[in-house]
């Protein structure tokens, strides 16, 4: 019998009838613990917190069972949403100070024309990405909900030569490195963003046969309703136990409404080829997917050597449930994540609206009672002895 987790479905992949050779089946399951271990690390606790930050920001500052017993008792119930104009006032500030970012030529072999170069294609970048409202985004999530992140990537939809792209995540989505106490990603072992997806999307992004294999998912078993939601079926069936799986006769009456999506990039120790340039010492590594008669020729015609080094590369592992839709090295040299925490202190992240929660509960209690006084001795009438 195959263990359960907590979640529901099997917490170890079942070898027999897989569809999945042995090799992918570790990948799955090494995604899927190290996904489980990140997110019950504290992950989930601080999300409930997040999405509180956003309510008060938002103004519903008071929980609906505290309302449900004032209502009850005919006491009113106000708030002086002070978080909102806080919030806002560092906004405008920011925005006031916004800097821009240039070039200075610096050591050896550096110019004021490359440097300039780099200034105009960064704001050509800035530009055709919306980099200044996307920035503000960030800023806004980091003061609310402690944490704020740029996602970048290559982009050939448009260009074969690649476009770079960024893009604003949910705070939510991206679950940090549990061991992690740095605030530069260098120094981070892991990270992961996870996203619910249809198995329309998953085929426009990875290819639709993908999007088959996604569909037939209740087939093979699967990890439960926290990593995939079902549609209901619609002439009769169980609406409600989600992770009990139907045989694959019976596929049909069981679609696949979402399914999480975990992408991780982490670091692994690999093997990676270098040139060497020997009168400086200076180091490049060979372009990935350079065979060995090209590198050896580029040496020779450049009077470079090659060495051979461990290397803690970044690896990128992007899986469905058990469907792997990716899985190789990233072509950037760093997690290609930058965050934002206005405060961080040992590996814990914090932003502005965490420390005006509690002055903010004062102030609504306070405001509530005090006109609640005033009502009641407005309201009283006069009270005197008979005769």
């Amino acid at each position: 019998m195959a263990k359960q987790n907590p979640f529901g479905g099997d917490a170890e992949p079942v070898v027999e009838n897989s569809p999945l050779s042995v090799e992918q089946l570790d990948i799955v399951e090494n995604q899927w613990q190290a996904y489980t271990r990140a997110r019950d690390a504290g992950h989930l606790e601080w999300v409930e917190e997040a999405r509180n930050f956003d309510n008060y920001y938002y103004g519903d500052q008071w929980e609906d069972e505290t309302k449900q017993v004032l209502d009850a008792q005919g006491r009113p119930y106000y708030s002086v949403n002070l978080v909102l104009s806080t919030v806002n006032a560092v906004v405008g500030e920011y925005i006031k100070s916004r800097q821009d970012i240039s070039f200075v030529p610096m050591g050896k072999g550096a110019n004021q024309e490359a440097a300039s170069s780099l200034r105009f294609l960064f704001k050509q970048i800035a530009i055709n990405n919306k980099s200044e409202t996307k920035e503000k985004t960030v800023f806004m999530d980091g003061l609310i909900q402690d944490r704020g992140y740029f996602y970048y990537y290559m982009d050939f939809s448009d260009n074969a030569e690649g476009e770079i792209r960024e893009l604003v995540l949910d705070p939510t989505d991206v679950i940090l490195d549990p061991g992690a106490s740095d605030y530069d990603p260098s120094t981070w072992n892991e990270v992961f963003i996870s996203r619910w997806m249809t198995p329309d999307q998953i085929g426009a992004l990875y290819g639709m046969e993908f999007r088959d294999q996604i569909e037939l998912a209740a087939a093979n078993g699967t990890y439960g309703h926290d990593s995939i939601e079902w549609e209901a079926p619609t002439f009769g069936g169980d609406h409600q136990v989600t992770e009990q799986f139907f045989v694959p006769e019976h596929d049909e009456v069981k679609r696949v409404k979402r399914i999480r999506v975990i992408e991780r990039q982490y670091r692994k120790l690999a093997r990676t080829a270098y040139f060497v340039d020997t009168p400086t010492g200076d180091m490049r590594p060979v372009p990935e997917g350079w065979e060995k008669e090209r590198s050896t020729a580029f040496a020779r015609q450049n009077d470079l050597q090659i060495i051979w080094k461990p290397e803690r590369r970044v690896r990128v592992t992007v899986t469905a449930d058990k469907t792997i839709l990716h899985d190789g090295w990233s072509m950037f040299s760093k997690i290609a994540l930058v965050p934002f925490f206005p405060y961080f202190r040992r590996g814990r992240p914090f932003g502005l609206v965490r420390n005006l929660v509690d002055p903010q509960d004062m102030l609504n209690k306070v405001t509530s009672q005090e006109l609640h006084v005033v009502n009641t001795t407005a309201n009283s009438g006069w009270i005197f002895q008979t005769g």
